[in-house]
């Protein structure tokens, strides 16, 4: 189902099970991501939506769909993390060798450092 038909749904109020919601909507064939998309944008919901995680609501009913995400989180930051340092690392070698010659060089050796510096702040 496309995820744009998500408005047709038909959902009661915030304080049903998600559990028996979800079982029915999937049974209907909805995918996950219609029935998380109208669950958020119900009116009902968005008065109580402190008081309900919807999305962890969501994840706990379909586990295959934490494996791809498990995996995810788990190999591509130490990828970013040591191709993105690598690359700073030859970047500040470069712009240094040069940096009293133009002052470009300079602002561009300092922008290694500080770009490696929010990469390891974002990523870890």
């Amino acid at each position: 189902m496309a995820s744009n038909e998500y408005k047709s749904l038909s959902l009661m109020p915030c304080n049903i099970n998600l559990t028996h919601m979800v079982a029915e909507l999937t049974a209907g064939g909805y995918n996950y991501t219609d029935i998380l998309l109208a669950v958020q944008e119900a009116s009902e919901c968005r008065q109580t939506s402190g008081k309900i995680d919807v999305e962890s609501a969501i994840w706990t009913n379909f586990p295959e769909y934490m494996e791809p995400n498990r995996l995810l989180q788990l190999y591509v930051p130490p990828n970013l993390m040591i191709l993105g340092t690598f690359g700073n690392v030859l970047s500040f070698v470069i712009m240094s060798k040069n940096m009293f010659k133009v002052s470009t060089y300079c602002y561009l050796a300092l922008l290694a450092i500080m770009d490696t510096f929010v990469l390891y702040i974002g990523l870890l």
